[in-house]
């Protein structure tokens, strides 16, 4: 931190500091940021770990909390949650007070999951997911989900859902846009919400994209 503007009480000059830049600015070698999106970076922290930390847990937190309401003692699916997003969402829903179940492809990830907080896992190459996850719930499936695959385990994951449950599209790292069927939806009075993407200053489209 090399200057702080009028009115910043949070941080001084000379601070080790993390924030959000727009539209990729921190690629520059200085940059001026909102003081509402920069915040100290602990001492038992490196930069090179802070500079991912406002990517993967704020996408997860506004997913969770902003869009999909996820409340104390809800169920939590999330997939791909061994990737970064994955397993910072996975820590944020037990930190939120969720059962977490954590979908991924092998017991290595699973098992990384699991270090993280996740109650259950299902290994989706071996297992069939919407089958599992049905178990594991006793039959009432899960009140959200964090989908960052697509294609379709998206539209498996859509009979998982509770009545009223949530399912959240972040991404879509199969390669392939779901095609889901509005009509489970209607039925169960369940919906499917977009996160928006942050860098792109709001624009309505999944993250993935940018």
């Amino acid at each position: 931190m090399l200057a702080c503007g009028t009115g910043v009480e949070h941080l001084r000059p000379g601070d080790r500091a993390m924030a959000l830049c727009r539209y990729h600015g921190g690629f520059a070698e200085r940059v001026a940021v909102q003081a509402a999106t920069c915040v100290r970076i602990p001492d038992d922290l490196d930069f090179v770990r802070a500079a991912a930390l406002p990517i993967a847990y704020s996408m997860a937190i506004i997913a969770l909390q902003r869009r999909g309401e996820l409340a104390s003692g809800e169920r939590l699916l999330v997939l791909g949650a061994a990737g970064g997003v994955g397993l910072a969402t996975v820590e944020l829903g037990r930190q939120l007070g969720a059962e977490v179940i954590a979908a991924a492809g092998s017991a290595a990830k699973l098992s990384l999951a699991a270090d993280r907080g996740a109650s259950h896992g299902v290994n989706y190459r071996d297992e069939n997911l919407r089958e599992r996850v049905m178990e594991l719930t006793d039959g009432a499936g899960v009140d959200v989900v964090f989908d960052s695959v697509g294609g379709a385990a998206s539209e498996q994951v859509m009979r998982c859902l509770a009545r009223g449950g949530r399912q959240l599209l972040v991404g879509f790292a199969s390669g392939k846009i779901p095609e889901l069927r509005a009509n489970r939806l209607l039925l169960a009075n369940n919906s499917a919400l977009l996160r928006r993407c942050s860098c792109c200053n709001g624009a309505s489209r999944p993250a993935a994209w940018c």
